[in-house]
């Protein structure tokens, strides 16, 4: 849970920067940026499902009930 909601804000946050451009102007980026979205969420969804192997937030959630 907690590797899929970073993965998720992850994505919109880089989205964010890749399409934020001057007024009237078209963003300007190499295509090899477009790549580090998903080779990001690969990367986070690794990192939390294999070296870490903790799930934070369903610990979290399952505290608090």
């Amino acid at each position: 849970m907690t590797a899929t909601t970073l993965s998720i804000i992850y994505s919109i946050v880089l989205y964010y920067f890749l399409t934020k451009a001057p007024p009237g102007e078209a963003p300007d980026h190499p295509l090899w940026v477009f790549s580090l979205m998903p080779a990001g969420v690969v990367v986070i969804l690794f990192f939390f499902k294999y070296i870490i192997k903790k799930d934070f937030l369903r610990d979290f959630f399952d505290k608090n009930e």
